[in-house]
This record gives C-alpha cells, structure tokens and sequence, in this order.
C-alpha cells in the first residue's frame, strides 16, 4: 500500500459516496473519499461494522488511478490495482 500513495502531505480528501447497510448481521457503513495527488487520484473506501455501541474498521480499500502521461511508481502495483486488506470481525 505504501507505494500507491505518495510521500509528504496529504491534500484534503472529497466525500465522493457513503453507503449504510443494516441487517440481521448487524450495520455496516462504508465511505468513499476521493485524494487528488498531481501525479494520480487515490479513491479510499472504509467499512466500517457496528459491535454494540462501538464503531470497528472492517475493510480499508485503496484503488490509485494515474493522470494520463505519469508513469507507474516503481516497486508497486500497475495503475489503477486494488489492494484491499479486510479483516474480519471474530479477529478481535
């Protein structure tokens, strides 16, 4: 993941979409936030699972897509890969 996301400040992300969900197991609620780096656009998505009172990450998901004439970074995933690490709720 490190290598998608560019290193020094982070510009400030957009809210791009939200999604909630509630079920018999249990609320989940996702958001999509849009970065925009010079060289590509980072579209973030966090879910996030309701356990009793307390809100729990469930899933990050990084998705960067390069502006047309830049060149992949080196060491990392082609433009516009997706990495997503989930982890699931009876982890702990």
């Amino acid at each position: 993941m490190k290598s998608m996301v560019p290193a020094g400040p982070v510009p400030k992300g957009a809210m791009v979409g939200w999604r909630a969900n509630a079920g018999t197991g249990g609320m989940t609620y996702e958001l999509n936030q849009t970065y925009d780096y010079p060289d590509r656009t980072l579209t973030v998505s966090t879910v996030f699972l309701k356990q009793g009172e307390v809100w729990k990450v469930l899933g990050f998901h990084i998705a960067p897509t390069m502006k047309p004439g830049v060149a992949a970074p080196q060491g990392g995933q082609a433009p516009g890969a997706a990495t997503v690490e989930e982890t699931s709720p009876h982890s702990g």
